[in-house]
């Protein structure tokens, strides 16, 4: 039961559906009971801060699952934190996000649960996963240790706007481009049309930093300092992005009368001024392409590293190390994993995280985008998951300070680099204290 001290959080409580697996009959090692049939009961509670709705992902298929689980699902608020409802003796069974901040979430507040015997009793076959997931999940942070399993995935794609490409008589772009290739592509589209200025190609900073395609660290975990100014693969990446995108009368001239600081999603889907946008292939589940004539297609790659697309963005769940239903909780998480509920959230537009050409060929068909170019999403290699870190959003922070300058071309690539990498490490200086 939720404390009085923490009512005002945000809270969904769902039942949910039936029967897990009967082969999880008896206790597990922390002395919990697994639930074997219909008429056994539990009480979860599951917490996540992404702000992603709990009920619409995973909730209408776990009712339908489990209806003799009460789950109640609560979503972290900048008031109602993990570590608050901790402190509070707050209930926790399982933790959800994004890889991105998942591992913090576990570490830092003690949380963190190896899975591995868990896995095992529950029959979780890890070959069944896309390999750098796994990879992802156990380590070398984690000490090879199975601290949780990917639910869903992402990465990045290109959008594409037909209507201006249809605007400018030029042809769409298509899969297994170089970022070479789309440069080329985006300068046919940096014109103005009837008092409008149009544009080529942005790719969103933000995500890009965290799923690049060399699989740069961010951040160096021994020594905790930004790589952004020491890894060479980092200044190849914003010259060819960012500055090589850039060099054009055209694109100049828009950044120029430009109202927002730099460049963004209002631009592809709001003002449809973007021809061509680089962004996670989750875009797909929202609303804000309704109103647009669009596509998609395989993000560009780098001529010497043919076919390798960006990194998986995976959502990750944790048992976590408090629970006393470990193996309810695992039956959840084992649930959805499974190709039963893959294939259906692959249908409805969520990418899975299976290793399962059926599955991944399923992707969107229940949905308005099913006569989409959804190949795309599954067109290049993955790039290997780089070592996340707690403070990749300080970094993102600083690189994006001086991006609309760089593009200008009134800084050069050194200086902005520089500029950012001393701002990022003082700021993590500043965060450890």
């Amino acid at each position: 039961m939720l404390k009085k001290n923490i009512s005002f959080m945000l809270i969904s409580t769902l039942l949910f559906t039936t029967a897990a697996c009967s082969s999880n009959k008896g206790s597990s090692s922390s002395g919990d009971t697994a639930v074997g049939n219909d008429n056994e009961k539990a009480n979860l509670v599951i917490y996540s801060q992404a702000s992603s709705g709990f009920d619409e992902k995973f909730g209408t298929y776990l009712k339908k699952k489990f209806p003799n689980y009460t789950i109640t699902s609560i979503t972290g608020t900048p008031e109602v934190t993990l570590q608050s409802l901790i402190t509070s003796n707050q209930q926790i069974d399982i933790v959800w996000d994004s890889i991105g901040y998942w591992p913090n979430n576990m570490l830092a507040t003690g949380l963190e649960y190896d899975m591995t015997e868990l896995l095992k009793k529950h029959k979780v076959d890890l070959n069944r996963f896309e390999p750098t997931l796994v990879d992802a999940v156990k380590g070398e942070r984690f000490n090879n240790k199975i601290l949780g399993l990917p639910v869903y995935n992402n990465n990045m794609v290109l959008f594409y706007n037909k209507d201006i490409f249809n605007k400018f008589g030029v042809q769409y772009p298509k899969d297994g481009m170089t970022w070479d290739e789309a440069i080329e592509l985006s300068r046919k589209l940096n014109k103005s049309d009837g008092g409008k200025n149009y544009f080529g190609l942005y790719v969103s900073i933000n995500h890009y930093v965290r799923t690049n395609q060399f699989s740069a660290d961010t951040v160096d975990p021994k020594t905790l300092k930004t790589t952004i100014n020491t890894d060479d693969r980092w200044k190849k990446m914003y010259q060819k992005l960012f500055i090589d995108v850039a060099n054009d009368a055209g694109y100049r001239t828009y950044l120029d009368n430009m109202k927002a600081s730099r460049p963004g999603e209002s631009h592809f889907y709001t003002d449809k001024e973007l021809a061509m946008f680089g962004f996670l292939s989750s875009l797909t589940l929202g609303k804000e392409l309704e109103t647009m004539n669009w596509d998609m297609v395989s993000l560009p790659t780098f001529s010497e590293m043919p076919k390798v697309g960006s990194q998986f963005y995976p959502v990750v769940f944790s048992v976590t190390k408090t629970s006393n239903q470990k193996d309810a909780a695992m039956n959840v998480i084992n649930y959805l994993v499974s190709d039963e509920y893959q294939s259906a959230a692959s249908k409805n537009g969520q990418m899975t995280v299976l290793n399962n050409d059926k599955i991944k060929k399923e992707f969107g068909q229940d949905t308005k985008w099913k006569d989409k170019n959804v190949g795309a999403l599954f067109y290049n290699k993955a790039a290997k998951i780089n070592n996340k870190s707690d403070y990749e959003d300080i970094v993102e922070s600083a690189l994006r300070g001086d991006l609309v300058n760089l593009m200008k071309g009134s800084t050069d690539i050194n200086t902005a680099l520089r500029k950012a990498e001393e701002k990022a490490n003082k700021s993590i200086q500043e965060a450890k204290k």
